[in-house]
């Protein structure tokens, strides 16, 4: 852990006279800069946090039908089980994109898998 500790301020020792040089403000605002700038280098992506694709199956499945599917984003991740237990095929993803939901429904429709509603 000490070792972290002195990387860590080593580094931002560093970033701080770094921004200083290239802004010309004081230490002050020079570390503030380089305390930045080794926050957004060390700062996940977004992607990190989005999770991975959460299904949920109709409790009672028609058997002369496909059931209706629900497919959306993180705004539908917690929305699954009720979803379910209303007869829906549902499928979330955090940080879902439209053209991941484009190509899932190809996929479907290329399966034959995807409900109609005839």
């Amino acid at each position: 852990m000490c070792r972290i500790r002195a990387a860590i301020a080593t580094h931002l020792t560093t970033a701080g006279r770094t921004a200083n040089r290239l802004t010309g403000l004081g230490a002050t605002a020079g570390l503030a800069v380089g305390l930045l700038l080794s926050l957004l280098m060390l700062a996940p992506s977004a992607q990190a946090d989005c999770g991975g694709v959460q299904v949920a199956k109709p409790s009672k499945r028609p058997k002369t039908y496909l059931p209706p599917l629900a497919l959306g984003d993180s705004t539908m991740i917690f929305a699954l089980p009720s979803l379910a237990a209303e007869g829906y095929d549902a499928n979330a993803r955090g940080c879902r994109q439209f053209p991941e939901a484009i190509a899932l429904l190809t996929g479907l429709r290329h399966a034959h898998t995807l409900p109609t509603s005839s």
